[in-house]
Order: structure tokens, then C-alpha cells, then sequence
């Protein structure tokens, strides 16, 4: 009697299951160290600076105005006060003199505004409609009169 030798082949089904299988790794890579929320139901305030506002939208900020996200568009905060608005400067070099002027840009300003939102504190920071609220950070802020990048100055828990 001759006894067939079976032959080892990689075949398709064999890819298959290696790709399940590293997908079913990566999931749980990605998603297995969330961290739950320690404080969900508080609040922060966050003060935010808006750069080179039109002179015809210096008016667009006003308390209690909502400010919608990025994310599903739904309301995640209001504006709690608005800061003065400063003319918009900027440091050029004088050629003939070698000096530095602080000149102003023609109608353009910057404000402050502080925001109150709901967020959710955890061990990796605050978070609100899925943004990181932290200093520096750029973040960008829409009511029903403007829509605007701005940067995070201060962050006060509530």
C-alpha cells in the first residue's frame, strides 16, 4: 500500500482567519483600556480666544448665546461672558531704523469669551462632545452668527 503523503498548503481560508483574528486584536488593543467616567454630569468653563474678527462681526458674541459641536452639531455650551475686544497688532521691523513698531491691522480685533459646557471628567482630562478641553488647544467655536478657530487660554473646573 503507497500512504499518500498530506501536503501543508496556505490556502484563502487560512488568510481569512489570520485577518479575523488580528482584527479581533487590534479592537481590543484600541478599546480595551477605556477609561470609565469618574464625573459625568459637571461642568467646566473654558476662557477662548478668537483672532482676526471683522470689524462687522465684533458684535456676533453676546451672552448666553449657544455654542453648538463639531461632532453631532447639538448644543454643548453657552457663552458666559465676553471679553473686551482689542485691536488686532502686529511687530514689524522698521527697515531704515532697525527698530521693531507695534502697528494695529485694519479692521481686525480679538476677543475673549468664556464658555460653560457639561463635560466628562475621567483620569485623562476633561472632555466635552468628544474634545479634549486643555490649554493651547484649538478648538473651534460656532454659534448661530459666526463660526471661528479659537484657543483655549484657562480652564476652570465647575
Amino acid at each position: 500500500m503507497s500512504e499518500k503523503k498530506i501536503k501543508a498548503r496556505f490556502n484563502i481560508i487560512d488568510v481569512l482567519i489570520i485577518l479575523v483574528l488580528a482584527a479581533v486584536l487590534w479592537v481590543f488593543a484600541n478599546y480595551a483600556n477605556i477609561k470609565p467616567a469618574e464625573n459625568s454630569g459637571a461642568t467646566v468653563q473654558y476662557t477662548v480666544e478668537i483672532k482676526s474678527i471683522r470689524e462687522e462681526n465684533v458684535g456676533a458674541f453676546t451672552e448666553g448665546d449657544a455654542i453648538t459641536g463639531d461632532k453631532g452639531g447639538g448644543v454643548i455650551g453657552k457663552i458666559v461672558s465676553v471679553g473686551e475686544y482689542a485691536k488686532e497688532t502686529s511687530l514689524e521691523e522698521n527697515v531704515r531704523t532697525g527698530e521693531f513698531v507695534v502697528s494695529e491691522i485694519p479692521n481686525r480685533y480679538t476677543v475673549r469669551l468664556t464658555i460653560e459646557s457639561p463635560c466628562i471628567k475621567n483620569a485623562d482630562g476633561i472632555t466635552v462632545d468628544d474634545t479634549d478641553i486643555k490649554v493651547g488647544k484649538n478648538i473651534n467655536i460656532k454659534t448661530d452668527k459666526y463660526v471661528s478657530k479659537s484657543t483655549i487660554l484657562e480652564v476652570k473646573e465647575g
